[in-house]
């Protein structure tokens, strides 16, 4: 599975995979080019479905 303990977690095949990886970097780009108004909504489909 994907994120059924802590080696398999997102972020952490990210760091395995990309040179340089930040978990809080990243997020605050990828946040601001999506938006936040777009992140919070998926995190509202997430927790509903």
């Amino acid at each position: 599975m994907i994120n059924n303990n802590p080696n398999t977690a997102p972020s952490k095949r990210l760091m395995r995979i990309t040179k340089g990886y930040d978990k809080v970097i990243y997020a605050t780009i990828l946040s601001e080019e999506i938006g936040l108004t777009r992140v919070r909504k998926n995190l509202q489909d997430s927790m509903i479905g």
